[in-house]
């Protein structure tokens, strides 16, 4: 098992190995190219080097031309168009120089860098070959330790054959005990339900006997008949028969139904003297809130009769109250003032004029707001069907409600804004709105 487990080792480390000696290769002749290129590429560079020496030459000879032409009165154009070409191929020759010398640089660096690879990969290789040697020798010792199994496994075999013979000799005895165990077994469970069914047999038997001698219990004072034939017995017997026939089946069960539906009728009446409890607790219930409701309509009504005709009084002579038109049904009635005159002539509110109506009615609403009275009101315009001297008692009958609540009234008519404390209007004045707010005091009406 450890020669297998260390079979794919060596053989993941030869292939390294070998892909370890393709990249040498590869490396290598990576190598000589670039060292082929860096041959040819220094010869270019001599060449150049001999074309920019004679280009030297060529320059300082042209540059003594120059020189020497200095001093000269006159200049030749064509030499002085061949000098400027001589210096422009000479600094492009210079920029060329430059440029080649970067690139030997950089290949220079790059061939550096392949023979650290190169140098990195050899480490490798001799590591991958120091494991080998070492993984060969271990394969080498596990094959002499094989071969001494095999042997080992050689001579065992003779005796393993002697005993796998043995072995099946005693399988075959084993099986043929099973078939005879299989067969004692079935005759055996044969014999017990033949046991079980006489046993049951005797126990219905048993029964049957404790039966009959229980049923003899029951005739055991039975006088017998005496002085009868048997044809007289059976004679009988057939009358007895024919009566039975005549009543028709006996339901056995009928006690059983009996009971239950007793059961069912208790529950039932339980229930219904529960419910006539809870029945008659609700009705004692909703007479106590009718009562309670009905007192608290009555005090209400007569607490807002008592405002209506203390409001009446301040502004009408005579009397008016409030009374309901049906009072069995207090709820459902309908609502009737009462006006009494000082010449003591009974009337309603039919009798008055458009204005006082609106006015009574307004009374009512003040009389209503009375009897749970807020801390602020608002009136938008309710004296708009009232004439003056209508608006007059208004005016004196909010008066008399401004003493326990603030009052904030709109209003055009001149006798509900001269009985206030404060006026505010809304004028147009130069094309825009303004609000004015005047003090009225005793004294006079301050603007502000």
């Amino acid at each position: 098992m450890e020669l297998k487990h260390l079979e794919p080792q060596s053989q993941s480390l030869k292939a390294e190995i070998e892909g370890s000696g393709s990249k040498t290769k590869e490396l290598n002749s990576r190598l000589a190219q670039l060292n082929k290129t860096y041959a040819e590429s220094e010869s270019k560079r001599d060449e150049i080097l001999k074309g920019i020496n004679a280009l030297k030459e060529e320059n300082e000879k042209i540059y003594a031309l120059s020189d020497a032409a200095k001093h000269k009165t006159k200049v030749d154009k064509s030499e002085i168009e061949k000098l400027k070409s001589l210096r422009s191929e000479v600094e492009s020759l210079r920029i060329k120089i430059a440029t080649m010398s970067k690139e030997q640089e950089m290949k220079a660096a790059r061939l550096a860098e392949v023979d650290g690879q190169i140098k990195a990969k050899d480490e490798e290789g001799r590591d991958a070959k120091k494991s080998l040697a070492i993984l060969d020798a271990e394969l080498q010792e596990l094959s002499k330790n094989m071969k001494g199994v095999k042997e080992t496994i050689g001579k065992s075999d003779a005796s393993t054959q002697s005993l796998y013979k043995k072995l099946q000799e005693l399988d075959t005895k084993l099986s043929k005990l099973g078939n005879d165990k299989g067969k004692y077994q079935l005759e055996l469970e044969r014999s017990s339900r033949d046991l079980i069914e006489q046993e049951t047999r005797k126990v219905q038997l048993q029964t049957r006997i404790m039966d009959i001698k229980a049923e003899l219990l029951g005739y055991q004072n039975v006088e017998l008949v005496s002085g009868s034939t048997q044809e007289e017995m059976e004679a009988k017997r057939a009358i007895a028969k024919n009566d039975l026939e005549r009543l028709g089946a006996v339901n056995l069960k009928a006690p059983e139904v009996y009971e239950q539906k007793k059961r069912d009728v208790d529950e039932v009446k339980s229930r219904m003297d529960t419910l006539g409890t809870e029945n008659d607790s609700i009705i004692a219930m909703i007479n106590e809130i009718e009562s309670k409701k009905l007192n608290i309509f009555n005090d209400t009504l007569n607490e807002v009769n008592v405002n209506f005709q203390r409001l009446y009084g301040y502004i009408f002579e005579g009397s008016a109250s409030l009374q309901l038109e049906d009072i069995k049904d207090p709820f459902n009635s309908g609502l009737a003032i009462n006006i009494k005159s000082p010449k003591n002539k009974n009337g309603t509110v039919e009798s008055l004029s458009g204005g006082e109506k609106s006015l009574v009615i307004i009374m009512l609403v003040f009389a209503i707001q009375a009897h749970d009275p807020m801390s602020l009101y608002v009136f938008d315009e309710i004296d708009a069907s009232l004439d003056k001297e209508n608006s007059k008692k208004l005016s004196k009958l909010m008066k008399e409600m401004s003493r326990k609540s603030q009052l904030i009234v709109i209003s055009h008519n001149d006798s509900l804004i001269t009985a206030a404390d404060t006026a505010i209007g809304v004028v147009h004045r130069n094309g825009e709105s303004r609000v004015v707010g005047l003090q009225l005091t005793p004294k006079g009406i301050e603007a502000k």
